[in-house]
């Protein structure tokens, strides 16, 4: 089983009995942090993935590997924080999902470099693992591009490739194993906001067959809110409803998206009486996109 590799720490070893961690996480989001906390247990490891200070995943470390959340945080533990960029949350929150992609390959047939690059033009998201003359080397791979490498010595993960270079000609007599990582698709970012667009899509057409001056009205209740949620600001070009379609720039944070999008339907559900008829029409645009956590008709 891969385990993820040992990033600087920005604060460690907080113990329960000295954090209160409600205080804590909401001073993490006014930081806006990205990265993951680490609660170590007497017989596990919680890793919690925070996106600008938010819930992002989280990832339950035993004899198994299992999904968890902040309420899943038990008493007596001990705290550590690493930062990490925000476009890799995806790639390490993943990384226990990893399957085993090609497996035991031996240097009597796989050159070291020609393997390497070969994952690099596969796009490959995952890890080669290096066994060689009792070492380990692990090398981190995303979208084909490697993000850098951590070995059995201390585990500590070395960002870049400038060690791997000088490590390449001592690798003789080496097995190696490439896992490639399974992304939980709840947590794509892609995906996530493909569903999104695809729900408000069919809600504003639906909504635009039952009051025509519908595009109208979204703009002023988007206006209404864009202090709070400037992509949605009707004159900043990142969030749209128009020929039928919506555009949301995909550069926007998830969170941000999921927040705005709440408060525009929300401001809906305040502007608009709906007949039960079309309540039940609009549930079930929700539900047919499988996205239930934005039902602003309860």
């Amino acid at each position: 089983m891969l385990r993820l590799p040992i990033f600087p720490y920005y604060y460690v070893n907080l113990h329960s009995s000295f954090i209160l961690l409600d205080e804590f996480l909401s001073f993490l989001k006014k930081e806006e942090f990205n990265g993951f906390l680490e609660f170590i247990f007497p017989n596990k490891k919680n890793f919690i993935f925070l996106e600008m200070g938010n819930f992002y995943q989280g990832v339950s470390v035993n004899k198994e590997i299992n999904s968890c959340t902040l309420q899943d945080i038990q008493n007596d533990f001990v705290l550590n924080v690493c930062k990490l960029p925000e476009d890799e949350l995806i790639y390490w929150s993943n990384l226990y999902y990893s399957k085993i992609f090609y497996e035991n390959l031996s240097t009597d047939f796989t050159d070291t470099v020609k393997l390497i690059n070969k994952l690099k033009a596969e796009g490959l998201n995952g890890v080669l693992n290096i066994k060689y003359n009792k070492n380990h080397l692990n090398i981190y791979f995303f979208n084909g591009n490697i993000l850098g490498i951590s070995s059995n010595e201390n585990n500590r993960f070395i960002r870049g490739t400038s060690q791997l270079s000088n490590l390449i000609p001592t690798i003789n007599e080496a097995v190696f194993n490439v896992y490639k990582i399974v992304f939980n698709e709840q947590t794509s970012l892609a995906s996530e906001l493909e569903q999104i667009k695809k729900m408000l899509t069919d809600l504003f057409n639906y909504l635009n067959s039952i009051d025509k001056k519908f595009t109208l009205n979204l703009k002023k209740m988007c206006l209404a809110g864009a202090n709070r949620y400037p992509f949605i600001d009707p004159f900043s070009g990142e969030f749209e409803y128009s020929n039928g379609k919506v555009y949301i720039d995909d550069t926007i944070n998830r969170q941000e998206v999921k927040e705005g999008v709440a408060f525009i339907l929300n401001s809906i559900a305040n502007n608009y009486k709906f007949s039960e008829q079309q309540v039940r029409d609009l549930q079930k645009i929700i539900e047919d996109n499988g996205l239930k956590e934005f039902n602003f008709l309860k």
